[in-house]
């Protein structure tokens, strides 16, 4: 490997407007790797190639960051849409101009980029925008201990212009060149709103700044051996328990010096690394094209997934589920999609679309006895009368849990199923059994990322008063710039549940 230097401070921004891409093909395709499910309209030459490009930019991840393989975890799926336009069609109602993102859910994460090639030097592109979101599934898959907010942006900027040819090479620290506007142009933040800042109460100017400074910093300590060294001082302080400035004043000295640093680091050659030792990982993979089913449904499961406006849903769906009278998937979607609509109404409108849910779980269960999410929702809506109705009645609520066995002897590590049985505890108003707690943990084991499930299991650890586990978690989902007033709220109930020793959480 060889080091390069680059002078940032010679870039000037300048946009052009996208390009043109070609027309999308008709059928969808999905690969299958190691860690990664994809879904595609285009080539299968140009799926295959980003497919291995995954796959290595998981392993230099890994082995730059010091991760090992987690065993049995579930594979992410990428949506690779045609156009950014495409993504952001999808996004409109809470992301606008999206070129890509990451989501996690209760049904499991998942990524949509597209695949559109950089404009220009400035623009990030497709492979760059998906780097970023996978940088952020990585860390949240990954993280030990709660890394700043600054941190959580600043390593997705850092790890999105990433590149990797098709012969395995590759280069990493390379000039975030489409934040160079923001950085030279753009008035910067204070280092104290920089590290300490409520990224929520950031103006749109302030939050483009914070991208960029945010690069820049992380670029100085990953890549500086001096800064470094300060920065795991930093990580270890804070995973520790130390609070985020103590650490940060103590492994990084005076914040007004730092500052000064930093805008001296802008103005020097930055120093990214280049490796032509191809990447030693496991590139199997498998391309099929989707049966006919399938491939007409993913668009809509995709929209139902992502899109704010699913009004026009049920109609394509009960489309669909009629061409293929035998298939349970379009069903399930259904049933998915009356339950998205009925968690946005007003409550007169609200029951009848969950009577229309819990009717296309049926159909689909009456096709598929064994289908795991649908059995999942059959045992929610069994579960809401019998809590509606004060049941107490052991049988009942065994009956209904019998949804949720069926599940797990098709599923056995569904995160999803797992989160049901431990919370028909709850519902039942029942102490968990530690069979509950063991899947609780399991789940959060396999999908560490998802935000409601590390809250599940925060508030749980806190009930066996395991307070510093607890609000370990808590922090990771509160300094989480997407996720940071859920994770506030969470850790301010958690710190209030010690202080009050309080056995149980509040349901």
């Amino acid at each position: 490997m060889h080091w390069i230097r680059f002078c940032f401070a010679a870039l000037l921004a300048v946009f052009a407007q996208l390009l043109v891409p070609s027309a999308a093909h008709a059928k969808w395709l999905k690969a299958e790797t190691r860690h990664f499910i994809i879904y595609s309209e285009g080539s299968e030459k140009e799926l295959r190639a980003a497919a291995i490009r995954l796959e290595r930019f998981d392993a230099l991840l890994k082995l730059k960051l010091g991760f090992e393989d987690k065993p049995h975890q579930p594979k992410l799926p990428i949506y690779f849409l045609e156009r950014r336009s495409d993504v952001a069609a999808l996004t409109k109602g809470w992301l606008p101009n999206a070129a890509g993102f990451f989501s996690t859910r209760a049904e499991g994460s998942y990524a949509v980029a597209n695949r559109e090639k950089a404009a220009n030097q400035f623009d990030l592109g497709s492979d760059g925008t998906l780097m970023h979101e996978y940088g952020h599934f990585f860390m949240f898959r990954n993280a030990a201990f709660p890394y700043p907010t600054w941190y959580v942006e600043g390593f997705a900027e850092f790890v999105s212009t990433t590149t990797i040819d098709d012969a395995g090479n590759w280069t990493m620290g390379k000039p975030a060149n489409h934040r160079a506007y923001s950085l030279l142009k753009m008035e910067r933040l204070p280092i104290e709103k920089l590290l300490f800042g409520r990224y929520q109460g950031l103006t749109k100017n302030e939050t483009s700044v914070f991208y960029g400074r945010s690069w820049l910093l992380t670029h100085m300590l990953l890549t500086r051996p001096e800064h470094n060294k300060k920065l795991g001082i930093y990580f270890g302080g804070i995973a520790a328990g130390k609070d985020q400035r103590q650490a940060a004043i103590e492994a990084l000295g005076d914040l007004a010096e730092l500052d000064k640093t930093l805008d001296r680091y802008q103005r020097e050659k930055l120093t990214f690394i280049s490796s032509r030792s191809p990447l030693n990982t496991d590139t199997t993979l498998t391309v099929v094209p989707l049966d006919a089913m399938t491939d007409g449904l993913i668009p809509l499961r995709l929209k139902r997934l992502s899109a704010s406006d699913i009004a026009d849903l049920p109609a394509r769906l009960e489309q669909l589920a009629a061409r293929f009278p035998a298939e349970a998937e379009p069903l399930y979607e259904l049933a998915m999609t009356y339950r998205g609509l009925a968690a946005k109404a007003s409550p007169e409108v609200r029951s009848a679309l969950d009577t229309k849910a819990e009717a296309a779980v049926d159909r689909a269960l009456a096709l598929n006895p064994k289908h795991v999410r649908a059995n999942v929702i059959k045992a929610d809506y069994v579960m809401r009368r019998l809590r509606l109705a004060g049941e107490t009645s052991p049988e009942k609520w065994s009956a209904a849990r019998a949804y949720l066995l069926t599940a797990n002897q098709a599923a056995s590590d569904d995160p999803m199923v797992l989160v049901a049985w431990y919370d028909s505890f709850g519902r039942q108003r029942r102490e968990p059994s530690q069979t509950a707690r063991d899947g609780l943990a399991r789940a959060f084991e396999l999908v560490p990322e998802q935000p409601d499930i590390r809250a599940r299991y925060a508030y749980d650890l806190a009930a066996q008063n395991r307070f510093d586990e607890a609000i370990k978690l808590a922090e990771t989902l509160a300094f989480n710039p997407h996720s940071g007033a859920q994770g506030e709220r969470l850790l301010e109930r958690i710190k209030a549940m010690r202080d009050r020793k309080a056995p149980k959480p509040e349901e």
